[in-house]
């Protein structure tokens, strides 16, 4: 029997025309009754196919079926070399099935790395190296802190000795290109020869030009829809491993632009590997898509339908068919010695008290007049000024609409001025004290508190003999925004001697740096109810590599909403470290910057209703 096809080109999608001349009654029912074929003469069957990938998928189950029969198909070349294609896929899921599930019953003591490779892995980063060894397309859900850029670098060099690989690339956050650069150079104890597709476009077209003398390319992810046919065609030159750093950026299971142009980039990768601690920000439909980065075929999760339909019916089943194609290290695991945490309470002083009581009782009588129709908005305001009061009262963000209606109760304005007359911000007034001590004792302090105008006028008043570095979301990422930035800033805090306080906000700093080599000294001036952002601030030095157990210190005025927001972090912090032990419990630890409650799914949504009644429970306590 034979078959052939035609290729029809429309304006929008490749359109696939399928012919099958069949005799065999057997064969031809099996194709109209499985596949969907319909009879177009007495011998001859057709389908229209719109993909490339169901279409691949289909010859090789007619394939195999017709070889049960002992029918011989001649196939066009066209469809030769795709039948071809789709046996190679299926051989090499099967075999990385088969490799992934070894790797995780195995027991590692040691990876054999090149010379050149100079950081020795952790006994529990072996498993993770020889996961990506030996998987095709693989994904690690590791923890936060637990080492996946260096595991990523130890497969890399090793599949470089052997040249499979030649180069690097790595999509990801800007925020990471810092860390991949200077863990590659711990790594290897060389600078990088890498490029940054960033900048304007004469320097992106040159660094394409010269791709012969980069081991390694960072992008963002945003930077991806502008550049896709030049790294399509840089991924075409050289046998690269494409590495998505933060995969959950691609989660998007509705279409997102970077889900769909990194689905499409992937294809053309020698090797791929994601990477992820938090894979699953929203629900089990995130990982359609970075799963899907991994194996573009329908063998592993099918359809969209069909995986969705999986997940609501069976997910055991289905995170059985992905098991063998992560790895992932727990908290419990990494055996990082516990910070030492350190609650100072401090003592408002009565003046202060005054006006912060009169603030709280002004937002609940009020709360009609400021609230309008969106409720979760004006807690969130309170928050932010219950938590701007008890730092210093001089500081609140003055230019708010708020602020002016505000000061109409001239009660209020009454204790503001009587509070002005003597300014004594306690919390502040320690906190200064313990970084003057820690700085004479030369050591390094990073001070963080949430608020711009507490960072602004900290480094230009209280702590400004200090020199000190700050980052905050109005300081412009990288070198290709401005001369100065947050990363020439991180640097200089990490590698000058002399510069050895840095204040930033956890909403511009928490993610993707590390700061655990020369850092064990952290001070929290105020904390928010988000979770999310106090976590990965931790992080920053409490991380694999650590020397000496972090000192935490968290500044709480009495009798405030301080000692309730440290309660319920302390009940939200229960509850996503036992999220974070399961990659598949939806969590995102990458909240914005004004999300204080973190609510970017339902667990997250249940939480932020809490906070709601935690402020409310303040502010009319307040008012009694």
């Amino acid at each position: 029997m034979s078959c052939m096809a035609d290729i029809l080109l429309s304006y929008t999608v490749p359109h696939l025309e399928a012919y099958f001349e069949v005799d065999n009654k057997n064969f031809r029912e099996y194709l109209m009754l499985g596949f969907g074929f319909r009879r177009k003469d007495e011998h001859t069957l057709i389908k229209k196919y719109e993909d490339y990938t169901l279409l691949g998928n289909n010859l090789h189950e007619m394939n195999e079926e017709a070889k049960k029969n002992n029918i011989t198909l001649e196939l066009d070349p066209y469809l030769t070399s795709l039948i071809k294609t789709v046996e190679c896929d299926v051989s090499s899921l099967e075999q990385s099935r088969h490799n992934g599930l070894n790797t995780q019953r195995n027991q590692y003591s040691k990876i054999d790395l090149p010379d050149n490779f100079y950081r020795k892995p952790k006994s529990f980063q072996l498993r993770s190296i020889a996961h990506v060894l030996s998987v095709q397309n693989s994904a690690n859900f590791s923890v936060p802190g637990s080492g996946k850029t260096t595991i990523s670098l130890a497969a890399y060099s090793i599949l470089k000795e052997k040249k499979v690989i030649e180069k690097l690339l790595v999509v990801g956050p800007l925020s990471s290109f810092l860390a991949w650069e200077e863990e590659f150079e711990q790594c290897f104890q060389r600078r990088p020869k890498s490029a940054r597709i960033t900048g304007e476009k004469n320097q992106r077209h040159v660094q394409y030009q010269n791709s012969d003398d980069y081991e390694m390319f960072l992008v963002t992810y945003h930077m991806l829809k502008f550049e896709q046919k030049n790294i399509e065609a840089l991924l075409q030159k050289h046998n690269f491993m494409m590495i998505l750093d933060e995969s959950h950026h691609i989660k998007n299971f509705y279409g997102g632009i970077h889900s769909s142009i990194a689905l499409g980039l992937g294809k053309h990768a020698r090797k791929k590997l994601i990477l992820s601690g938090t894979p699953v920000p929203n629900s089990l439909e995130d990982l359609w898509s970075q799963f899907t980065f991994l194996w573009p075929r329908e063998d592993l999760l099918g359809t969209k339908l069909a995986y969705k339909e999986s997940i609501n019916r069976d997910w055991k089943a289905t995170k059985k068919r992905i098991e063998p194609f992560f790895v992932r290290i727990t908290k419990d695991e990494l055996k990082i010695p516990k910070p030492k945490i350190e609650r100072v309470h401090v003592k408002l002083a009565p003046e202060h008290y005054d006006f912060y009581y009169e603030l709280s009782r002004t937002f609940i009588t009020k709360s009609k007049q400021y609230c309008g129709a969106r409720e979760n908005e004006f807690y969130r305001v309170c928050m932010a000024w219950l938590l701007q009061a008890i730092d210093d009262p001089n500081r609140l963000m003055m230019k708010q609409n708020t602020f002016m209606r505000l000061n109409k109760n001239k009660e209020l304005m009454k204790m503001l001025f009587k509070y002005r007359k003597n300014a004594r911000p306690q919390k502040i007034m320690n906190s200064y004290e313990t970084v003057r001590k820690l700085i004479s004792a030369n050591k390094k302090v990073l001070y963080w508190t949430y608020f711009v105008n507490n960072i602004e006028g900290l480094a230009a008043n209280e702590f400004k003999k200090f020199r000190p570095l700050v980052v905050y979301g109005e300081i412009p990422k990288d070198d290709s925004v401005d001369e100065d930035n947050r990363e020439k800033r991180i640097r200089l805090f990490k590698a000058d001697p002399k510069r050895k306080l840095l204040i930033a906000n956890p909403a511009a700093c928490a993610e993707s740096i590390s700061l655990h080599s020369v850092c064990s000294d952290a001070i929290y001036l105020d904390r928010t109810l988000n979770c999310a952002q106090y976590l990965q601030s931790l992080d920053r030095i409490h991380r694999i590599g650590i020397t000496t157990n972090p000192h935490i210190r968290l500044y709480i005025a009495s009798k405030t909403f301080d000692v309730r927001v440290d309660e319920r972090l302390k009940e939200k912090e229960q509850l996503m470290l036992k999220i974070l032990d399961d990659p598949f419990e939806p969590i995102n630890l990458e909240t914005s910057e004004n999300d204080y409650y973190g609510a970017i799914n339902l667990r997250m949504e249940r939480e932020a209703a809490v906070d709601n009644e935690l402020i409310k429970e303040e502010l009319i306590g307040a008012k009694k």
